[in-house]
């Protein structure tokens, strides 16, 4: 049983993933036939980021009155609503009302099953599980520029990510029996009742925890800003045609997932400390290339690694918030730290909109390489404030 629920977790992740860069893959085609600033897209992401806040906050009331697959198949419908919206939208106000229910979709879950894998399961499956978020995210860009190419533009491509997702759900629906029956096994109950009494300010207050949010708002913004922004950056600054930028934004989920693939067994020898160091490297050394992009092939091989350097970073950080924290905090740590990414999702990806429309794209990589001197101080900071941690994996 408890392999098929993994396996379930597994798919759930995957979905996660999907509607992510639906927006940023498809955005020059969107404004174009919508009549749309191009840097209007900054304000569907901060919809999209403050729904994620508004839902990550009471997680831990979701979870003892609905459990967490109900808060998963919750998650999970909404985003299939606001799918389904978003290919019938025809106006800027409607793209935006659509944003309510896949912000709302997306905070809850996010945060629910990163507590569980983190007390449950090895660093491995944190990496693994965050590279299926990874194949999600890059399925979309495929999509997008398969259906932006030959078989009817963004809104049929959008339909079909919302089936995708619909299906996603009914598995879900099917697995709450199961679930159910290993919380029974596990005792989980009472331990859920247990953190649940650990209120989000008395986490606040502990130790380090101020500095480990820094970090996730940090890797948030520089993650969000890169997807959404990359391929504006091909098409408007060096000419990219609309479906090849496509694909280059592609390149950045193609990094991530291999990233998360590669530290996943790496995490075997390589504590989530070191893995955060290595990732911080690789995203500095893909900053420096993409300053030179008027190389063409220089552009995707940025974007790629910029992808890859992610890709250890989000999971390492979650999966040693219960070791950081103590198992009693983790659930509102989560929480906590989920807020501080979505406030960087919500301003930073849209202050670079703001930024670029005004000035130029190119400013991308230093933009990027502002909030990696961000990130890696806060980081390096936990570690300062909690000397003590057990070095081990889970």
């Amino acid at each position: 049983m408890a392999t098929f629920l993994l396996a379930v977790i597994y798919l759930v992740f995957l979905s996660l993933g999907l509607p992510d860069s639906l927006l940023g893959s498809s955005w020059p085609s969107i404004s174009a036939e919508l009549d749309i600033g191009r840097g209007m897209q900054g304000m569907i992401t901060i919809i999209i980021s403050a729904g994620t806040i508004v839902s990550s906050l009471p997680t831990r009331f979701l979870n003892k009155h609905l459990h967490r697959y109900g808060t998963v198949a919750l998650s999970i419908c909404l985003t299939v609503t606001g799918l389904v919206g978003y290919s019938f939208s025809g106006e800027l106000y409607q793209l935006c009302l659509c944003a309510i229910p896949l912000g709302l979709g997306a905070g809850a879950i996010d945060a629910t099953l990163s507590d569980y894998v983190a007390n449950h399961y090895k660093a491995i499956h944190m990496q693994l599980l965050n590279a299926f978020w990874g194949i999600g995210a890059l399925t979309s860009p495929f999509i997008m520029s398969a259906f932006l190419t030959n078989y009817g533009g963004w809104r049929k491509g959008a339909l079909v990510l919302a089936c995708i997702q619909g299906t996603i759900f009914l598995l879900t629906l099917s697995i709450i029996p199961v679930w159910h029956k290993i919380e029974i096994s596990r005792g989980e109950g009472a331990a859920e009742e247990a953190a649940d009494s650990v209120g989000l300010w008395e986490t606040f207050k502990q130790r380090g925890l101020i500095f480990a949010m820094i970090g996730i708002f940090g890797y948030i913004a520089l993650e969000q800003t890169s997807f959404n922004w990359y391929a504006s950056l091909a098409v408007f600054e060096y000419g990219v045609s609309e479906d090849l930028a496509s694909i280059y934004s592609s390149f950045f989920f193609i990094g991530i997932t291999a990233g998360r693939i590669g530290s996943g067994f790496l995490s075997l020898k390589v504590d989530d400390n070191n893995l955060i160091r290595i990732g911080e490297g690789i995203i500095l050394s893909a900053c420096i290339i993409v300053f030179f992009a008027d190389v063409p092939a220089l552009l995707p091989l940025g974007i790629a690694l910029t992808g890859f350097g992610c890709g250890p970073i989000y999971p390492s950080i979650l999966h040693r918030t219960p070791f950081r924290f103590g198992r009693e905090y983790s659930s509102s740590a989560m929480s906590l730290e989920m807020v501080a990414g979505y406030i960087a999702s919500l301003s930073m990806s849209a202050l670079f909109g703001l930024i670029a429309q005004n000035t130029t794209f190119k400013i991308l990589p230093a933009y990027n390489l502002i909030i990696l001197a961000l990130m890696a101080l806060a980081n390096e900071a936990v570690l300062w404030t909690k000397p003590k941690q057990p070095s081990n994996q889970n």
